[in-house]
């Protein structure tokens, strides 16, 4: 992948981040992003309004996993503790991959 894919991808990341952010502390668990959030969880629902959702959708090998994995990471050095990732048993993007590469 070049150096200007890779650079447009951080980009776009990164606004997807700052989105998330901004939502996060707006809506989910004001004063809790960044070094003075207090990092502990709690049995309380912290949502003031219903739960948010997201949908990353694009072409075979477009870049989607990229993507996540770009996110995740950046929320991790942004001091997010946990990634949850759902999924499901299916092979057919492995078997996608291994026959792309």
């Amino acid at each position: 992948m070049s150096v200007t894919t890779l650079e447009r991808v951080k980009e776009q990341v990164t606004t997807l981040m700052t989105s998330i952010l901004r939502h996060y502390e707006a809506n989910v668990a004001p004063g809790e992003v960044g070094p003075n959030g207090t990092g502990l969880a709690t049995g309380q629902a912290p949502f003031k309004e219903g739960c948010p959702t997201g949908l990353l959708y694009g072409r075979v090998q477009s870049g989607k996993t990229l993507a996540m994995i770009t996110t995740a990471a950046m929320a991790i050095d942004n001091g997010f503790k946990v990634v949850v990732v759902l999924t499901s048993d299916n092979v057919s993007l492995v078997k996608q991959t291994a026959d792309w590469a």
